[in-house]
């Protein structure tokens, strides 16, 4: 997957997230419909699937996603996605 697959993938859905402390570093949490995961799981490869998967929290209606854990695996910086909060 590169930046451009991933960027798409959240803007044409248009993906809800938001800068948040995980761990105590900023990280980017998003949100994916139920619908939009399988569009997701056709971007990732199965390297990233194939030992523990991907940590997320299912919720009402989607799944939530820390974006560091996914993006640092492509060697894809979180600036390259999502614009910072101005916080």
């Amino acid at each position: 997957m590169t930046a451009l697959d991933f960027y798409k993938f959240i803007f044409k859905n248009r993906i809800e997230y938001h800068w948040a402390d995980n761990a105590e570093e900023k990280d980017v949490v998003f949100f994916v419909s139920f619908d939009e995961a399988k569009e997701l799981n056709k971007l990732l490869d199965a390297s990233i699937l194939d030992e523990s998967g991907i940590e997320c929290h299912m919720k009402n209606g989607y799944l939530a996603f820390w974006a560091d854990e996914i993006l640092s695996h492509y060697g894809i910086e979180l600036k390259d996605i999502f614009e910072e909060d101005d916080e």
